[in-house]
């Protein structure tokens, strides 16, 4: 079966004096029409990169990009910024990450959500205002006619980002990108953030990727999840199968992080260590130097990605060797 967006062996290097700048290393993933896929990891492991990506947002040169992203069958990493402006806004879409900085600080946001419908739907101003407003209204904007005429610094960090997503969905995009769109909101907008896009995924069929570091954002909006470590996918399946039976160390380790009402007694876990460093990265497993289970094999060589049970794929050597290796876990 086609993908609507797959994802293979994409890597994404960056010059620096120090040296070239691993930001993706062999990146592989897909978005299947209508579902919601998150990808999570700590900050640096390449989630936002491999975003930018897709949109053609990586400037090359000086970036140094290689492998395929392939939309609908075709592969969109070649195009040039002319033939890309048919796709970008129109058929995908992204909500950045800070909204303040997004919207423009001197026009009025329902100006700039018009501009975007009259430039990519070719409509007339009125018509696009009546679109305007109802794209406001579907993002839970209360009395979107007065919200128009405000200016983004009138509006509270959640407003604007349901602004920033009224804008994304002006086009109708087959696909919707997310980064980190709850970052600095409170919890309670947090959860109304990711109510808007689940609901635009159940209502619009609009498929949609979501990007953060917080497992506890796409345990209830992800039908699919991505873990992402130093620039690789180390462990990728659907969200049930991820939060029962997480097979990488490092998801284990990002779920026992995780605080619950039972760890008010207790310190809360963290990862030993330290995210590697990408302009000089370890060799073998990217892992392996924070692993409590890592074994030789895991400092020599990179893990192959397996199916360890339909639909969940891990790369990790001890997953590799059908869990064998038992003997480095800790008593």
């Amino acid at each position: 079966m086609e993908h609507l967006l797959e994802i293979q062996h994409l890597k994404v290097e960056f010059p620096s004096k120090a040296g070239n700048v691993h930001a993706v290393n062999d990146a592989n993933l897909y978005v299947d029409k209508g579902e919601t896929l998150g990808i999570v990891g700590e900050s640096g492991c390449g989630k936002s990169v491999t975003l930018s990506c897709i949109l053609n947002l990586v400037e090359t040169p000086p970036a140094i990009i290689d492998g395929q992203i392939l939309f609908h069958g075709e592969n969109i990493l070649g195009k040039n910024e002319k033939e890309f402006n048919h796709i970008r806004g129109n058929r995908i879409a992204m909500i950045f990450q800070d909204p303040m900085s997004s919207l423009d600080p001197v026009i009025k946001v329902g100006n700039q959500i018009v501009e975007m419908i009259v430039k990519h739907k070719k409509l007339r101003k009125e018509v696009a205002r009546e679109e305007a407003v109802r794209l406001l209204r579907l993002v839970g904007i209360p009395d979107p006619e007065e919200r128009m005429k405000s200016y983004p610094h009138q509006l509270s960090g959640g407003m604007c980002q349901r602004v920033m997503i009224a804008m994304a969905l002006s086009c109708e995009p087959e696909l919707l990108l997310a980064d980190e769109p709850t970052t600095a909101l409170d919890v309670t907008i947090q959860a109304q953030i990711l109510g808007i896009l689940n609901n635009i995924r159940e209502e619009l069929g609009t498929s949609v990727v979501i990007v953060t570091h917080d497992l506890g954002v796409v345990a209830n909006v992800a039908t699919r999840i991505a873990v992402f470590y130093g620039g690789r996918v180390v462990e990728e399946g659907d969200t049930r199968s991820i939060f029962k039976n997480p097979l990488h160390p490092y998801t284990k380790g990002l779920m026992e992080c995780i605080p619950t009402l039972q760890t008010e007694d207790e310190e809360l876990k963290v990862i030993e260590g330290t995210v590697p460093d990408l302009s000089h990265m370890p060799s073998g497993c990217p892992f392996h130097p924070r692993c409590k289970f890592a074994a030789e094999a895991c400092k020599e060589c990179v893990p192959e990605r397996i199916e360890a049970e339909p639909g969940h794929f891990v790369s990790c050597h001890r997953q590799g060797k059908g869990e064998q290796g038992g003997e480095h876990e800790e008593e």
